[in-house]
């Protein structure tokens, strides 16, 4: 409980090495054929990283709510929302202020000029019964259908590793549900089970 009384402090030194680019390219093996050439030169396209600005902000909501919307099939009880319309209306208002905050990282991926991946994350201070007082945590990690099992998780991932490092932080944490097949791309990148959380509905 005593992680929920602290706030995360003023953290205006994470914004150094805020604004870049990065570039990648993935290509995954084509199948014989002119329809494997066609095919890898589609997986060529070049995939773009970047801090998310507010123009953005309707593309991260469709994301948010692609992601949101399909945890029903993990658990419908917990997961249940109040619709599209007032759910999209509440992220609206949520991610125009993470975008404001100092101590909130958000990435996204494009392709052609649209958003087809993205990451949220925070710096959190921990209470002082803590010897590791600072972590990142990530909050949402979503990449569309289409463009997965390319890397583009891994890649931008990376960027939150590399500010978290810069920052002295130790400690990245995240959740997911047990049967999310995401699991497997986050235990790829050194994550690794530490604790069970357990519900009762009463």
């Amino acid at each position: 409980m005593l992680d929920k009384v602290y706030e995360p402090q003023n953290h205006r030194m994470h914004r150094a090495g805020h604004n870049f680019l990065l570039r990648f390219r993935t290509v995954l093996p084509p199948p014989a054929g002119d329809a494997g050439v066609r095919q890898q030169k589609a997986q060529m396209s070049q995939i773009e990283y970047r801090p998310a600005t507010s123009e953005d902000l309707g593309e991260l909501i469709e994301l948010w709510w692609l992601m949101q919307s399909s945890h029903d099939a993990y658990c419908p009880m917990f997961y249940k929302n109040v619709g599209a319309e007032e759910s999209k209306t509440f992220c609206h208002r949520y991610f125009t202020d993470l975008l404001t905050q100092e101590t909130c990282m958000i990435h996204v991926a494009t392709s052609s000029g649209t958003a087809v991946g993205m990451i949220v994350a925070h710096f959190r201070t921990r209470p002082p019964v803590y010897e590791v007082r600072q972590q990142v945590e990530v909050e949402i990690a979503i990449v569309l259908p289409t463009h997965r099992r390319r890397g583009i998780f891994r890649n931008l991932f990376a960027l939150v590793e590399e500010r978290a490092k810069l920052a002295g932080v130790g400690m990245i944490e995240i959740t997911v549900d047990h049967d999310n097949p995401a699991k497997l791309a986050y235990q790829e990148t050194g994550f690794c089970l530490r604790q069970d959380k357990m519900v009762k509905w009463i």
